[in-house]
């Protein structure tokens, strides 16, 4: 998946995991050295 992809594929905001924990993705980044997409995000 290219970085132009996921940020379409993924949007900010809240999600359910579906174990039930809540996360919160706060942004959208590209390693600099392998250009892979990842998310930050954080347990809610």
């Amino acid at each position: 998946m290219t970085f132009k992809e996921a940020v379409g594929a993924i949007s900010i905001g809240h999600y359910r995991h579906f174990k039930g924990n809540e996360y919160e993705v706060i942004a959208i980044a590209r390693h600099s050295e392998t250009e892979e997409a990842f998310s930050r995000s954080g347990m809610h």
